[in-house]
């Protein structure tokens, strides 16, 4: 019987060990839980807000070193580079470009003559030109920030380059860059001639944090360059904004403005951070090698051929950057016209 009040004494005891807690308790509890677990999203949001700039800088740094590598294997080794900016132009029609082509060959090509070995003669030489356009408007049939390429190929040196000598443009940057369809893939490209790293606060808009500018832009200075030696190209990538960032009124490729002391209203380019800003210096090797001038090109494969009056034409400049805009802008298109001359048969 002993035994049994005894057994009976050490359940009951066992049971009050294993009271619950209260509903009180368990509101303490998932209380405190609460406050760390905010506390601990606090320390967590910070770490993804740099993981996203960190893989947006990892991604525009690849996009800008890509163009930059495209950049300098086209423009490097050309023999004559004339520079365009649309604004300057006075149209961009295959009957415009065609106009400066036809100034281009008339000025590098005209009367060329090369030897065949066939027929121990001279004989009419042909060439190649190209027609680079970096894509700063957007809204076209080619997206903002693809890089096109027209190719007049084995044009005769005497023949005049019409309207239906311009091919179709050619787009050279991976399409995948521009893709609507995947996300990931929006990003803006912007392009800017002349050498200006420099990026400052965008004072202009609200969050000037969030957005800076190009300082020669915003400051309305001109560009650096001035001869051959000089030639750069600014390029800047962001990634696009979010369709509630555009509800909200920030434009993608948006132009702002301000007034400056003088009382003149100065137009500039904002960018988003995070952004890539890289500038793409094209030694032209060939041109600076013949210190800024193309060679006359009247040879054969034992000397010098003469023209029809008996006097060789003289080395021709072959640099050209006189009809673009004198401050960088990121708004006009950015043409380029050269050739090579190891590839005049």
């Amino acid at each position: 019987m002993e035994n049994m009040d005894n057994l009976k004494e050490l359940r009951q005891e066992k049971k009050s060990r294993l009271k619950g807690f209260t509903l009180m308790e368990l509101i303490i509890v998932m209380a405190v839980f609460s406050i760390l677990l905010v506390g601990v999203l606090q320390l967590v949001d910070p770490v993804n807000t740099i993981f996203r700039s960190a893989s947006v800088s990892e991604k525009t740094y690849s996009m800008s070193n890509n163009i930059d590598v495209y950049l300098k294997s086209k423009l490097e080794y050309a023999e004559g580079c004339w520079i365009y900016t649309s604004d300057q132009m006075s149209g961009t029609s295959e009957a415009d470009l065609a106009a400066i082509a036809e100034s281009y060959r008339n000025h590098l090509f005209a009367n060329m003559v090369t030897y065949d070995s066939s027929v121990s003669a001279a004989t009419e030489a042909k060439f190649n030109m190209y027609i680079m356009r970096l894509v700063n408007t957007p809204g076209g049939t080619i997206p903002q920030g693809q890089i096109t390429l027209r190719t007049i190929a084995d044009h005769g040196a005497s023949s005049a380059i019409s309207d239906t000598d311009i091919p179709a443009e050619v787009a050279q940057l991976n399409t995948a860059y521009f893709d609507p369809n995947v996300s990931d893939s929006q990003y803006n490209i912007s392009y800017a001639l002349g050498n200006s790293s420099i990026m400052v606060p965008n004072t202009g808009m609200a969050d000037a944090y969030s957005f800076k500018a190009l300082q020669a832009d915003y400051d309305d200075s001109a560009i650096s360059m001035t001869s051959f030696t000089d030639l750069t190209v600014t390029v800047a990538i962001e990634k696009a904004l979010t369709s509630s960032e555009i509800s909200a009124g920030l434009h993608t490729n948006g132009i702002y403005s301000y007034v400056d002391g003088g009382g003149n209203t100065v137009s500039y380019r904002a960018f988003k951070n995070p952004c890539s800003l890289s500038v793409c210096s094209i030694p032209l090797m060939n041109i600076s090698f013949n210190n800024g001038y193309a060679n006359a090109h009247y040879f054969n494969e034992g000397g010098t051929i003469k023209i029809t009056d008996g006097i060789q034409k003289s080395a021709i400049s072959a640099f050209d950057f006189s009809n673009t805009y004198a401050t960088p802008d990121f708004t006009s298109d950015i043409y380029f016209f050269f050739s090579y001359a190891d590839e005049i048969s």
